[in-house]
């Protein structure tokens, strides 16, 4: 939740801080992510799974949708490398854009983009990784077109999201085979299946 925190100060009260104090906050709020992630991966390499369920939003004979997220020991590496290599861009860019006057809002984009990132990657259940999925587009959109005035970031950016809605289609129908077959979006439950079996019930 500290992306998401940094995210929303550096957003809301955009009039009142200045571009070196935003730097200052972005840079302490993801390195401070990154160490607590990495005492994180220690903790969960080579346990067992956790699996947190924090409630049931929609509920339909078989389909079973949970807010929950999932942490084992690659979930936590991916945690890992995507909150380290998030703390070593927004370094970069608090230095490289320190005269642009919109630094606070490529920041504030920035760094709403590590928290979906960080979503995705824990997400518990299938539908839940793709709906976070579309909010990353939204934050790459909007990192590709933050120089809205130049009509090739437009055009960047639109060709991007276009290009992002293909290779969903594909991933949906994935998932809905993926869910014919073992009956459930739980990652939980998808990774206890035999897919061995799953694979010989589908094709028979």
């Amino acid at each position: 939740m500290l992306p998401l925190i940094v995210s929303t100060c550096t957003g809301v009260f955009v009039r009142f801080l200045v571009r070196i104090g935003t730097s200052y906050i972005v840079v302490a709020g993801m390195f401070c992510t990154a160490i607590i992630n990495l005492s994180n991966f220690f903790i969960t390499l080579g346990s067992d799974s956790i699996y947190l369920n924090l409630g049931t939003l929609a509920a339909f004979n078989l389909f079973v949708w949970n807010w929950s997220f999932i942490i084992y020991s690659l979930v936590s590496t991916m945690i890992l490398m995507v909150t380290t290599i998030s703390f070593v861009i927004h370094l970069y860019s608090c230095s490289y854009m320190k005269q642009d006057p919109h630094s606070i809002r490529f920041l504030t984009y920035l760094t709403l983009f590590t928290f979906f990132m960080l979503l995705f990657v824990s997400a518990g259940n299938l539908l839940q990784m793709f709906l976070v999925l579309e909010w990353i587009v939204v934050c790459s959109y909007l990192l590709i077109n933050f120089l809205f005035s130049l009509i090739q970031a437009n055009k960047s950016a639109i060709k991007a999201m276009l290009m992002n809605k293909i290779v969903y289609a594909g991933l949906l129908i994935s998932f809905s085979i993926l869910f014919f077959i073992v009956k459930n979006i739980d990652f939980a439950v998808i990774f206890s299946t035999n897919t061995l079996i799953s694979y010989r019930y589908f094709w028979d």
